[in-house]
């Protein structure tokens, strides 16, 4: 088994409600991503996500869609037209994955870098994770 499909079947295992696409040319993973609150570990906002795997992964970010369309498009909210969402700016992007990144870490709850949780701080202006923002 490769190493790129290890990475992913990890992240699945953390996150169940997630499930790898086989229908699809390129590696894409598709369900539901539960933004929770880690002090209260009350769910925040349930978001149906598409994840494709450019061939630039892991030194480059997964593309995510909100496809349940709960964010409206809006890039003040990070989310372009198409639905796809606006992770970081190109250096920041670069220095994360700089020595490669895994979807567990990507998509996790504990990195200061995950860009998955950054879903619902853009959607409900809440705290998700103990993270401090200022608005």
């Amino acid at each position: 088994m490769s190493k790129f499909k290890r990475d992913i079947e990890a992240g699945l295992k953390k996150y169940p409600s997630l499930y790898l696409d086989a229908s699809r040319e390129v590696i894409t993973v598709k369900g539901t991503y539960s933004a929770h609150d880690k002090v209260s570990s009350i769910d925040i906002e349930n978001y149906d996500v598409k994840i494709i795997f450019p061939k630039s992964y892991p030194y480059r970010f997964p593309i995510v869609e909100e496809t349940s369309r709960k964010i409206p498009r809006d890039i003040n909210r990070h989310v372009k037209l198409d639905g796809t969402l606006c992770l970081a700016n190109p250096q920041d992007e670069l220095n994360v994955c700089s020595s490669g990144i895994t979807f567990t870490f990507f998509s996790g709850r504990n990195s200061k870098h995950s860009s998955l949780p950054g879903i619902c701080e853009r959607k409900n202006r809440r705290i998700p994770y103990g993270r401090k923002r200022s608005w």
